[in-house]
């Protein structure tokens, strides 16, 4: 019997929490769950998450479907502020299931500053939003 019964949810680091949220609500169609910060005066977040007591977080939890993710911007004096490539320690992409290849790729090559990388067939194709996540995505067959 596995322990695990499933993923909540997934978070993403985003170096802007605005910027990211408007891109997936307004380009993607991603619905926003709720949104918050931390610390707040009664709760300190430094052990909760492995951050020093001046670090902060503001985050969004958001929804596609029946599947959530959470974009988190971090503050920080001691910040690295430079996306992983997908072949650096801590690389990550987020692949999404779409109704539409085609359809998708004509709206995002609407946007200023998304990058579409090569197509892999027709099942998927990477895209790099203006912010610099990577998303894979997914042919509504692959």
């Amino acid at each position: 019997m596995s322990l695990i019964t499933g993923v909540h949810h997934a978070g993403f680091s985003v170096p802007d929490l605005e910027q990211a949220l408007q891109f997936f609500t307004e380009v993607l169609g991603f619905e926003l769950l709720s949104q918050g910060a931390l610390p707040t005066p009664d709760d300190p977040i430094a052990e909760q998450f492995d951050v020093e007591p001046d670090e902060s977080v503001r985050f969004a939890f958001l929804k596609a479907g029946s599947d959530t993710i959470e974009l988190i911007e971090w503050a920080s004096p001691r910040q690295q502020r430079q996306m992983p490539r997908n072949v650096d320690w801590g690389g990550r992409h987020l692949a999404l299931k779409t109704s539409g290849l085609e359809q998708t790729l004509a709206r995002l090559r609407a946007v200023p500053g998304v990058r579409i990388l090569k197509p892999r067939g027709e099942r998927f194709v990477y895209v790099q939003t203006p912010f610099g996540m990577y998303l894979q995505l997914m042919a509504p067959n692959a």
